[in-house]
């Protein structure tokens, strides 16, 4: 993994990751679906995971689900 998320991480700079490791897409295709499960499907570290659903979350890209250990788009994303 190139990019590390950071607390200094920006918000543009957490989209950019986001996107480049198919966080976006995976969490649109799961439904809810907690930090944990996301790095299983992703591959990527779950503490760069959950760096990076606090700062979605933060910006109100990604919500929590009806349970608050879950995530989910609040939007549809368009799947390719």
């Amino acid at each position: 993994m190139t990019t590390m998320m950071t607390e200094r991480t920006t918000f543009a700079e957490s989209v950019r990751f986001g996107e480049q490791y198919g966080l976006y897409q995976a969490i649109s295709h799961a439904g809810p679906i907690t930090s944990g499960d996301l790095a299983c499907l992703t591959g990527v570290p779950q503490a760069q995971v959950s760096r990076w659903l606090k700062i979605q979350v933060a910006g109100q890209y990604i919500v929590r689900g009806m349970d608050p250990a879950r995530y989910q788009t609040w939007c549809e994303i368009p799947r390719s």
